[in-house]
C-alpha cells in the first residue's frame, strides 16, 4: 500500500519513476557465510553466544548405518525454519540495507514520521530478505535509467557481498510510470531488455501485494476479487454463504 501510495503521488507530480524488486539468493547461512556468526556475536549476549555457535557451528546430525550409528558435524548455519536463523541474519543483514539507504538516499523520498518524528525513507518497503525500491527518474533517456538504477542497484551488491550473501540475478523484477519526452521509448527499451538486467512488467509482486507502475489499485482489486469470487463459487455450502454475504461481489475502483 505504501508503495501504491507513493507512485500515485509521483504520478500525479508527473515525476518518472522506477521500482525494482530485490531478493536475496542466499538468506540463510551457508558453509560459505559462516564468517557472519563472528559479526553477529557483538549482538548476543556472553550468556548466548556460546550456545548459538554449538547450535550453528558445530551442530551434529546421527544416523544409522550398516556398520553403526554415525554422527556428522555438518556446520551449514540456520537452515530456513530454524528459530535462530532470523535473528542471526538480520543482525548482519539490516545494518547493510540501512547503510545502502543512507547512501542512496533521494532526499525528495524522504519525509517525517507524524508519530515518532523520524525521518523515514518512503522509497523502500521491506520484509526481512525482500525489497523494494523506488528511485526517481530526472528524464526518460535509457542511459540515465541505467546509470541510476545500475549504480543503486551496485551498491547494494558491495554491502551484500561485505555479509557473504547476494541478490538472485533470477528475481529482479522491475516496474514504473514515465512522462515526458521519450518516456514511451524508454518503456519499450526496458520491457525488451536492453536497459538493465531483470524483467520489466506493468505490475510486480511484492510480499503478496500487487504494485502498478500507474499508482494504482486497479490489478490487486481485481486479483483478490477474482479469489473471492472463485471460493464462492466452489464453495459446496452456497447457500451460507449467500445468507451471509448476500447475492452480489462488488468493489469500487480506488
Amino acid at each position: 500500500m505504501q508503495q501504491c501510495a507513493l507512485r500515485a503521488r509521483l504520478r500525479a507530480a508527473r515525476f518518472s519513476h522506477l521500482g525494482r524488486s530485490h531478493d536475496i539468493r542466499n538468506a540463510f547461512a551457508s558453509p560459505h557465510q559462516l564468517g557472519t556468526i563472528g559479526d553477529t556475536s557483538q549482538h548476543l549476549s556472553p550468556q548466548v553466544e556460546p550456545f548459538v555457535r554449538q547450535r550453528v557451528l558445530e551442530a551434529t546430525a546421527s544416523m544409522t548405518t550398516p556398520s553403526g550409528c554415525c554422527t556428522v558435524l555438518h556446520g551449514a548455519g540456520a537452515l530456513q525454519g530454524d528459530s535462530v536463523a532470523g535473528e542471526l541474519f538480520s543482525a548482519t543483514y539490516e545494518p547493510q540495507v540501512a547503510s545502502w539507504l543512507e547512501r542512496t538516499s533521494d532526499p525528495r523520498l524522504v519525509a517525517e514520521c507524524p508519530f515518532s518524528g523520524r525521518t523515514v525513507d518512503t522509497s523502500l518497503t521491506a520484509f526481512v530478505d525482500d525489497l523494494f525500491r523506488i528511485l526517481i527518474l530526472d528524464n526518460c533517456r535509457a542511459s540515465h535509467a541505467a546509470l541510476t538504477v545500475g549504480s543503486n542497484v551496485h551498491e547494494l551488491g558491495r554491502g551484500m557481498a561485505e555479509i557473504g550473501v547476494a541478490q538472485h540475478p533470477g528475481k529482479l523484477e522491475f516496474c514504473g510510470s514515465f512522462v515526458g519526452a521519450a518516456s514511451r521509448s524508454l518503456q519499450r527499451e526496458l520491457a525488451r531488455g536492453h536497459v538493465l538486467q531483470g524483467k520489466y512488467f506493468d505490475s510486480v509482486k511484492h510480499l503478496g501485494f500487487l504494485s502498478s507502475g500507474r499508482g494504482d489499485l486497479r490489478a490487486e482489486r481485481l486479483a483478490r476479487t477474482t479469489s473471492v469470487r472463485t471460493a464462492w463459487y466452489t464453495s459446496t455450502d452456497s447457500g451460507t454463504l449467500r445468507a451471509r454475504w448476500g447475492s452480489r461481489l462488488s468493489c469500487s475502483n480506488v
